[in-house]
């Protein structure tokens, strides 16, 4: 379903750099995101974001959401969380920072898990450090499917964070 992320890119304002191989950094900060006036951010190491992609994959997999709650940016810096059928977290239900947590705990409650079967770092623009992944997705109302997706981290000397995750099924 290349069409279902081409949607969620599009709808959430994420076009693809030429290469179709990053995330496009946007010309100016996230939607709702006080970045731009964040003087402690600073570019991250590819393996400081590759570290804190595995961190969420066990924190998700383990149904942790204090650990999930840390992990992904607070309101002020948070872009979006996305996602395609089941589970579906699109257009302005993305942006809620405030619902993600519940979020969480639902796809948990469906025994959702997530595996990480390609990973790589895009470089950092804009105060991001950009990456794309393919996973394998199930849980009790998924049977295993090959899922695609892109996201943004914001590193700091504070603490690193997810800025936006968006996913969709592979066609």
């Amino acid at each position: 379903m290349r069409s279902a992320m081409l949607v969620i890119l599009v709808t959430l304002s994420a076009a693809a750099t030429a290469g179709g191989s990053a995330l496009a950094a946007p010309a100016t900060p996230l939607p709702g995101t006080a970045l731009a006036s964040n003087t402690d951010a600073r570019d991250c190491s590819v393996a400081e974001t590759r570290r804190l992609v595995g961190r969420f994959i066990r924190a998700f997999n383990e149904g942790s959401t204090a650990r999930l709650d840390r992990i992904f940016a607070p309101a002020g810096s948070f872009g979006w969380y996305s996602t395609d059928a089941p589970g579906r977290r699109l257009g302005t239900a993305a942006y809620d920072r405030s619902t993600l947590i519940r979020y969480f705990a639902a796809r948990h409650a469906q025994r959702e898990r997530l595996l990480l079967r390609r990973w790589q770092g895009n470089g950092n623009a804009n105060g991001y450090s950009h990456f794309q992944f393919r996973l394998v997705r199930q849980a009790r109302d998924l049977q295993p499917a090959g899922y695609e997706g892109k996201g943004a981290i914001v590193c700091s000397s504070s603490r690193n964070t997810i800025a936006v995750w968006s996913m969709a099924r592979r066609s």
